[in-house]
């Protein structure tokens, strides 16, 4: 079982990457995920099996996909206003190993999950919400 702080880390980059994908059009997306649950990856596991995800698409696509993946790991590091600094790594898995260190190490929270806490705040037990918050 994971702690809430890896969940939530998993969940904000397998949110990452299919906002990566996404760019590439709906019928690459249905593909890579297609290539993706034949290795027997699903949608949640990605940050779990990132290698094997960057192997598939380097199986897919040749150096193309490492554009995907830095794509991925920069809106994954945007999510946890963290610099994405690709020189501290000789690949992405790399330096996605990296981010994940800080992430956990320093108890970071995504600015998706950051902005459902918040409002969250803001809520009065009739289910209204501050005339403040969004």
């Amino acid at each position: 079982m994971r702690t809430p702080n890896v969940s939530i880390m998993y969940d904000t980059l397998a949110m990452c990457f299919n906002e990566a994908i996404e760019i590439l059009g709906a019928g690459i997306k249905d593909a890579i995920y297609y290539h993706l649950a034949r290795k027997h990856i699903q949608k949640l596991e990605i940050g779990a099996k990132f290698q094997e995800v960057e192997n598939t698409l380097a199986f897919l696509f040749g150096q193309g996909a490492k554009s995907v993946m830095v794509l991925t790991l920069e809106r994954l590091c945007e999510q946890y206003s963290l610099p994405l600094r690709l020189e501290y790594a000789n690949s992405p898995t790399e330096r996605l190993q990296q981010v994940k260190e800080r992430i956990l190490i320093d108890k970071l929270l995504p600015k998706h999950h950051r902005k459902r806490l918040d409002s969250d705040r803001y809520e009065d037990k009739l289910g209204n919400y501050a005339p403040w918050s969004d």
